[in-house]
């Protein structure tokens, strides 16, 4: 075999994805090992032609696809009895542990990263998470700690369809138990680190990111640790938004391309340096063209020390190994088969850590390099060699001759967006139209800004004075960077969201691209080319023609955002209503993380009536995001003034986009069409005429009182939400004769016991109730009392927290209900 490593790593691969969705129990070993076994027979009983050709070797190729699969699932195969996740219950307890990576600062919460080597006195082995909320400790990297009053859980996934598997990234990294506290106090260090290498980088980071803060002004200073040294808690929400909508986000995260601007400046420095060493003193090696082999061998150490100076993460381990094999590789004398090297590189990758395979960083990175790889084999540009030709025309292609730097850059920027543009639509659901452009005058500034960063700020612990100067040049550049990002975010459409394209579309992109690049080569690429783009088209019209016809019926889904509140409806005319939208706290926001991803994954990309039922973030903090990223047609909440931040600020991105604000009240209907009737129900028009007729509303000092509640009607059928009102409001609306008989009812304030009284669950009478609520969550909700008062009346109840993502369609006369925990969604 001439190029043996791809055709292995793509059997590797395959066993790989075989592994991870089909688990090896015994069956499927068995019919695997009979598969492979039926595979190599097959090549060396065959007397064919094309078999008798086929090097021996290659019946060798199906066993690593059982390696594949064994390698994905060693790890769960391989727990011991006393690991950590069989320890764990419900109670408080103290661990011990040496901090195996360095803590991870981000706003108000570190995470520190324990080896667990005993459980409140129990000998026990794994790795856990533990997180400390708005406090600090003094515990690092290495150091034995002991963490007292800790509750450990397993990691849990909201359950909704098509939604980020947190649990098995968790498991991915060797993780299967997290936990947290409140008070750094509970962390005892019981040994300090000795010291050592990997200790001596980790910690002169700080006096590196120190050095940065002292001379750059904060959003510089922010920019600089986030790119350099990937700070991410460094970096402002505001500037991160930025950078991502115009295409360029993949500058803040440490990777391939951080570690790519160091290996390509410490090339150039080294090999600099061995050109003038050698060429007075060493002439002879350098006419044999050993310079450019010193050069990079010696490149490889700076490689590896900014790899772990930047966190040691799997994307800066994976960079710098595709680094490292690359330049081996010209060590070597074998760079120029690039898509071996590459091979060689996943391959190594994959042997270390398998699941990186289904890691978004290193999908892009290999797509992103094979995509220039190839882009530049079937674009090359070379000189003419008639003078007399060109002198005579100034085209654009003398252009780029004359400038071959701006080619490069240029059309590497374009290749790598183009080749990762289904992976990011996939995973991101963003498109950035102006991404290549700002790309092109993107990543030349980074590539200075990178390599001169690290070299000035590690210049400082020589002479600061003089580092303190020359770092005026980085930050001048990063100025420039933030400065171009801002004027493209001035374009309209700069960056458009899209709905999750299927695994097929992105399979069948890949060739489509191939065949367009190779059109003209030959009449099988044409025909194979169109038939991939009607394919597509058909496919396309077939998967979205649901969407193009009118549905005759009303789906109701409540989705599974923890603690908080998410509905979303969708109308028999095809229109698309979301009341609240989850949770926005600290660094987590429900609206990005869960109920975006999850209307884009159904095909939702606009939404006509978005509604808050009340002010508190837990209902209507997931919505700025929506506010922000989708199209809204018409935004509602109850009326009620609040200094709340969150309620501020969707008041101005509704008037800054143009989006239609009205403020509902009892009698309001919102029209949707002659045979689906939404009503509103409470709270009254006079809020503070209200407020005198609900007794010690103000003395309890909250307003889940003045939530919206409204009714939808289609047919017989009938949807009842609540909000958080409690029994003070229920009791007003029976006292006001409001019509509240409904089938289905979301149960109030999530079934705390302050609400759904008798006299109101006898007044709906509902079929079913449905209860948003958080899985173990810290109010007990719901309440065993109110549980009690739904099963005493026969009512079926659903829990978001047990049975995941709830879907409730009808007809308008019987109704069905779907839930994500049953596998019926």
């Amino acid at each position: 075999m001439k190029k043996p490593i791809i055709s292995i790593l793509l059997f590797y691969i395959a066993g790989i994805i075989y592994g991870r969705y089909l688990p090896l129990h015994l069956i499927h070993l068995t019919v695997l090992i009979t598969f492979i076994l039926i595979i190599s027979l097959a090549f060396r009983i065959v007397n064919s032609k094309i078999c008798s050709r086929l090097p021996t070797a290659y019946s060798l190729l199906p066993a690593f696809i059982l390696c594949g699969a064994i390698a994905i699932n060693y790890q769960s195969m391989t727990l011991p009895d006393n690991h950590i996740s069989n320890l764990i219950n419900n109670e408080k307890v103290s661990i011990e542990g040496i901090i195996y990576k360095p803590p991870e600062v981000l706003e108000n919460k570190t995470r520190l990263y324990l080896d667990v080597e005993s459980v409140s006195g129990k000998d026990t082995n794994g790795k856990a998470r533990i997180t400390l909320y708005r406090d600090t400790t003094s515990a690092d990297y290495k150091d034995r700690v002991r963490i007292k009053d800790v509750r450990l859980y397993m990691p849990r996934n909201f359950k909704n369809p098509g939604g980020f598997d947190y649990k098995r990234y968790m498991e991915d990294h060797g993780i299967y138990v997290i936990g947290s506290i409140s008070k750094g106090n509970k962390i005892e260090v019981l040994d300090k680190d000795k010291g050592g290498m990997l200790s001596y980088i980790y910690k002169s980071k700080e006096r590196l990111s120190h050095f940065i803060e002292k001379n750059a002004l904060p959003e510089e200073s922010s920019i600089l640790k986030t790119m350099v040294f990937g700070e991410r808690s460094a970096i402002s929400k505001e500037m991160r938004n930025i950078f991502s909508s115009t295409g360029i986000a993949h500058l803040l995260a440490v990777s391939g391309l951080h570690v790519g601007f160091v290996a390509f400046a410490s090339f150039l420095i080294f090999k600099k340096f061995f050109a003038f060493l050698f060429l007075n003193f060493y002439r002879r090696l350098f006419l044999v063209g050993a310079v450019q082999r010193f050069a990079a061998f010696f490149t490889i150490f700076p490689v590896l020390y900014y790899s772990i100076l930047a966190g040691g993460n799997p994307a800066t381990v994976r960079a710098a190994i595709m680094a490292v094999v690359y330049l081996l590789s010209l060590v070597l004398y074998r760079e120029g088969d690039i898509y071996n090297t590459l091979s060689l590189a996943a391959m190594i990758i994959l042997i270390w850590h398998p699941p990186s395979l289904f890691n978004i960083g290193f999908q892009l990175s290999f797509i992103a390099v094979l995509s220039i790889a190839y882009g530049f084999s079937r674009f090359q540009i070379k000189k003419d060699n008639n003078p007399l030709l060109v002198a005579e025309r100034l085209s654009l292609r003398e252009f780029f001759l004359r400038h071959r730097w701006l080619y490069n850059f240029t059309f590497s920027s374009i290749f790598a967006t183009l080749g990762t543009l289904p992976i990011i639509a996939y995973h991101f659901n963003l498109i950035s139209i102006i991404g290549p452009i700002v790309n092109v005058l993107a990543i030349p500034l980074s590539s200075l800004i990178v390599p001169l960063t690290l070299i000035f700020s590690i210049l400082s612990n020589i002479s600061e004075q003089l580092a303190s100067l020359l770092i005026n040049i980085p930050v001048f550049l990063t100025f420039i960077l933030v400065e171009i990002a801002r004027l493209f975010t001035n374009i309209p459409y700069y960056s458009i969201r899209v709905p999750t394209p299927s695994l097929l579309t992105i399979f069948m992109i890949y060739p489509l691209f191939i065949g367009i690049l190779n059109f003209n080569r030959h009449k099988w690429i044409k025909f194979g080319t169109i038939s991939v783009c009607l394919f597509l088209i058909f496919f396309w019209v077939l998967t979205h023609y649901s969407s193009l016809v009118t549905r005759h019926s009303l789906r109701v889904t409540y989705i599974d955002v923890g603690q908080a509140e998410c509905s979303l409806i969708q109308f028999p005319n095809g229109k698309n209503m979301l009341i609240d939208g989850g949770r926005l706290m600290d660094d987590f926001d429900a609206g990005s993380s869960i109920v975006a991803p999850y209307l884009w994954d159904i095909g939702v990309t606009k939404i006509d009536y978005v509604i808050g039922s009340h002010p508190d973030s837990d209902h209507v903090g997931g919505l700025l995001f929506i506010l922000n990223e989708m199209p809204v047609r018409n935004y509602f909440d109850n009326g009620q003034e609040s200094i709340d931040l969150i309620h501020v600020k969707l008041c101005e991105i509704a008037k800054e986009k143009n989006i239609s604000y009205m403020a509902l009240h009892s009698g309001d209907k919102i029209e949707i069409d002659n045979k689906v009737r939404v009503e509103i129900l409470h709270p009254t028009r006079e809020i503070s005429n209200l407020k005198s007729q609900i007794s010690n509303l103000k003395e309890r000092g909250h307003d889940n009182n003045f939530s919206i509640v409204m009714k939808i009607t289609y047919g017989n059928f009938s949807v009842l939400f609540t909000g958080d009102i409690e029994k003070e409001a229920e009791e007003f609306m029976i006292g006001q004769g409001a019509d509240l008989k409904s089938i289905i009812l979301k149960a109030p304030h999530h079934g705390s016991s302050s609400s759904s009284t008798e006299e109101f669950i006898k007044a709906v009478n509902p079929e079913v109730a449905v209860f948003s609520v958080g899985y173990n969550n810290p109010f007990r909700h719901p309440n065993k009392k109110v549980l009690s008062r739904y099963k005493e009346a026969r009512i079926k109840i659903y829990r978001t927290d047990m049975d995941g993502l709830i879907e409730i369609e009808s007809d308008g006369k019987n109704y069905t209900v779907k839930t994500y925990s049953e596998g019926n969604l």
